[in-house]
């Protein structure tokens, strides 16, 4: 959670961002990465809450839109984190003027959308067929894979694990394109350090763990599901647990598909291999619209 300095400085941040046309990082940090982490666990919620209510098919529209709002939030900010972070900005114009930018983006937030998508979809059904403390318990090796590495206080890697799903939930850290994840808010004493990098392959055999265990948890009740519900009845009462169940089947086969594609093809994403011309570029660049005093 990132709390806001003063009003003078939040001021000071909209004012350099409006002058440089290029979202300052603090700024970025207090509105998007906020709003991010907060939607990471309300999409949970409400994902597992609209499964416990059997309502007509206006409300499960309803909660369906509720539902793909927050999920979006969370692609977003996923993909953010592929194009460089806090430069993402900087990333995604480096991406748009390579050989087939615009296919790249898209595909990327196609993917993302599956991951983020099939993860809530599959959690929240094991939540109501099993039991929350259990689909949380699935979620350890990830955390473990992405937090047990950080340098912070273990009640604080407690506290992100439970409260700030947004870390095991996306590959933030991993970039496909190989850009580096810096922390710019140094940039104006030092070289910053660079947060990304990090070996994509171990969040994936644990993403892919959690998801066979999921799966056998859940293949009884999945079919038991579609044996007993008509059509009208999945387009009417059964509307939002349908549309969970679809991206159960759908979506998490086609995200398993596209991680394992990634770990055979790129070894910039598997390894942590850095693109070091666009990171030189990258930093150049953030020299030019990263600004920390008013005069600047």
């Amino acid at each position: 959670m990132v709390f806001v300095d003063s009003v003078k400085q939040w001021n000071l941040e909209v004012e350099n961002t409006l002058k440089t046309g290029f979202m300052q990082p603090k700024l970025r940090h207090w509105v998007e990465i906020t709003i991010s982490s907060k939607h990471a666990l309300t999409v949970f919620i409400v994902a597992y809450s609209s499964l416990l209510l059997v309502e007509g098919r206006v409300a499960s529209l309803v909660q369906v839109f509720s539902y793909l709002l927050s999920a979006w939030t969370v692609v977003c900010a996923d993909v953010d984190g592929h194009m460089g972070g806090d430069l993402c900005p900087i990333g995604r114009a480096l991406v748009s003027k390579s050989d087939y930018g615009s296919v790249k983006s898209l595909l990327l937030t196609l993917w993302s959308g599956c991951h983020v998508a099939g993860s809530v979809a599959m959690t929240a059904l094991v939540m109501k067929v099993w039991h929350p403390v259990l689909a949380i318990a699935l979620f350890v090796p990830c955390g473990w894979v992405k937090l047990a590495g950080v340098e912070l206080p273990w009640w604080k890697k407690v506290f992100t694990f439970f409260f700030e799903p947004l870390e095991v939930l996306i590959f933030s850290g991993s970039s496909v394109f190989g850009f580096p994840m810096y922390l710019t808010s140094v940039m104006q004493y030092r070289d910053p350090l660079n947060l990304g990098n990090v070996r994509a392959w171990p969040l994936v055999v644990a993403t892919i763990f959690r998801f066979s265990v999921s799966a056998a948890l859940l293949v009884q009740y999945i079919a038991e599901f579609l044996q007993a519900n008509t059509w009208e009845q999945m387009f009417d009462q059964k509307l939002f647990e349908a549309f969970v169940v679809v991206q159960v089947l759908i979506v998490v086969p086609l995200d398993i598909i596209a991680m394992v594609f990634q770990i055979v093809s790129n070894p910039s994403w598997r390894d942590g291999l850095q693109n070091e011309d666009a990171s030189t570029t990258m930093l150049q660049i953030a020299e030019s619209l990263i600004l920390f005093e008013e005069d600047e």
